[in-house]
């Protein structure tokens, strides 16, 4: 409900001010010090001394004449940088709106598409657009999976390159078999060695082999800890 007050004193002001407050400005407004305001000019001018930078500031063409896209500024970004300067300029020519729009932009089809055949209003620019910043947007979306592509298959090659290093590193090779000697216990056979004299539980090489194999990880499931 809209209140209209028809008076010119300064005691019904300043109490009638704060009830048009809110938020953060009635903060503030329970936060100046007792006594501290002695009349309701005193009290204009501290407000606007408060939320001066809060006013909105139009923007001149120098603004729009020191834009430019940034190197890895991609085009739907740098077009709604431009959108977002534009509309605070008053009166803008279209013509200068246009001029500056080229000259902030790098070079590429976009831009010689709007040199070749000029936009018969300001509004075509931002249309012809749109075919340019999904053109990019999949350029840069194909170029990002073929480089996942590339290092999955470089990490493959290199796993499988260390897999087989590892395997062959690691290999429990089989050994040869010990020639029989005389008195050798013919009830004993190792199966690592595949001949008599020992039990294949007592094979010193053979507990060497799995211990190695237990260091490299090869027998992390059958080692309890």
């Amino acid at each position: 409900m809209e209140t209209n007050l028809y008076t010119n004193d300064d005691t019904i002001l300043c109490r009638v001010f704060p009830i048009s407050l809110e938020g953060a400005t009635l903060t503030w407004y329970g936060g100046l010090p007792p006594r501290s305001i002695d009349s309701f000019d005193t009290l204009i001018e501290r407000f606007s001394v408060q939320y001066a930078t809060s006013r909105s500031h139009c923007m001149t063409l120098a603004a729009l004449a020191n834009l430019r896209q940034a190197d890895d500024e991609s085009l739907r970004k740098f077009i709604g940088k431009f959108g977002r300067t534009v509309v605070q300029i008053r009166n803008l020519n279209p013509e200068i709106k246009l001029h500056s729009m080229l000259l902030a932009l790098h070079p590429s089809k976009f831009v010689d598409s709007l040199c070749k055949k000029l936009p018969g209003s300001m509004d075509e620019p931002h249309e012809r657009a749109k075919g340019y910043i999904q053109i990019e947007e999949m350029s840069k979306f194909w170029n990002e999976v073929y480089q996942v592509k590339q290092k999955c298959e470089r990490c493959k090659a290199n796993t499988k390159t260390y897999l087989h290093k590892s395997d062959k590193r690691h290999k429990l090779d089989k050994c040869q078999p010990l020639s029989k000697r005389p008195g050798s216990d013919a009830t004993k056979y190792c199966k690592f060695h595949r001949s008599i004299e020992h039990n294949t539980k007592d094979c010193w090489a053979l507990n060497g082999k799995i211990e190695e194999l237990i260091q490299a990880g090869y027998l992390a499931q059958f080692v309890k800890m």
